[in-house]
């Protein structure tokens, strides 16, 4: 068995084991001290975007948990044409799959399109806590979805 597969059962077998305790299984009669899972299931004309305060152009969802809080987070944000963040960084790991549109990617403070690797939709990034990068559309807008554990925060670099 190749080092795929073999990692694939393992997987596998961890999740049925798991599966149960983690969605708060419990028998009859028991109380379970983990609350009850909620389904979250949106379209994508459900998912309502909202201008993101201090930086024209972008808008944003919040899908799942809250990023100013403890635990795990989803962010749906969309760049629209031509907009980029500042060069920054954040406390936390991210990662972020391309939904819609070609993003760009670039590490430093350069700010500059011609710096970035271009990722098409499907694609993926991981960005390192605490490392300087910047990111958008280099053209037509762009929808990425942002995974991380909050809290979270960005811290943005000033130029003088």
């Amino acid at each position: 068995m190749n080092l795929i597969s073999t990692l694939v059962m393992s997987l596998l077998g961890i999740s049925v084991l798991t599966v149960p305790v983690l969605a708060g299984h419990h028998e009859v009669g028991e109380t379970s001290v983990l609350p009850e899972p909620s389904f979250i299931a949106q379209s994508a004309d459900e998912i309502e975007l909202q201008r993101v305060p201090g930086l024209e152009g972008l808008t944003a969802a919040i899908l799942y948990g809250n990023p100013d809080e403890p635990g795990p987070y989803v962010l749906r944000v969309r760049f629209d044409k031509d907009v980029r963040s500042p060069p920054h960084s954040h406390n936390q790991d991210r990662f972020i799959t391309v939904i819609e549109g070609t993003w760009h990617f670039g590490i430093g403070a350069s700010g500059r399109c011609e710096d970035t690797k271009p990722l098409p939709a499907g694609s993926f990034a991981f960005h390192p806590k605490g490392e300087l990068h910047y990111d958008g559309s280099c053209g037509d807008p762009v929808t990425v979805e942002i995974r991380g554990k909050g809290p979270v925060s960005t811290d943005f670099i000033q130029f003088n």
